[in-house]
């Protein structure tokens, strides 16, 4: 076979696996809960390094969220159990094992936000509601 035909269906087969990765990778947005949650336990899942992550922390330092509402943070890119938990969690929020990102914030036993924005609007909302210290 020619050269360029072999090199040009690599070149499309590597393209098509490249918009493939990239679809997959992003975070599913699932929009911000309309009420509060109902003090069940809440965990903001995060990985060391993640800019989005590192957005929501900087929130709750800024804002002292956790002194007015109660969560864990669990770091998963370089604890193991932690990141069971996280697939574990994310189950039962439906969402896709493939492309399942951080920050994820799992609460009301089966309930789960993905992403920054979504993640510090519930902050948000929940801090003007009181929290639930």
């Amino acid at each position: 076979m020619n050269k360029k035909i072999v090199t040009a269906i690599i070149l499309i087969i590597v393209a098509v696996a490249a918009v493939f990765v990239f679809l997959t990778r992003q975070e599913k947005q699932v929009p911000p809960p309309t009420g509060g949650g109902d003090g069940a336990e809440m965990i903001l899942f995060y990985g060391q390094g993640c800019p989005h992550c590192a957005k929501v922390e900087e929130f709750i330092n800024q804002n002292k969220v956790d002194e007015k509402i109660s969560f864990e943070m669990k770091e998963i890119y370089y604890n193991t159990q932690n990141n069971a938990e996280f697939r574990e969690k994310a189950n039962t929020c439906g969402l896709p094992p493939a492309g399942l990102g951080v920050p994820l914030l799992w609460y009301d036993s089966s309930k789960c936000l993905v992403g920054d924005v979504d993640i510090i609007s519930f902050f948000n909302q929940k801090i003007n509601e009181g929290g639930n210290k």
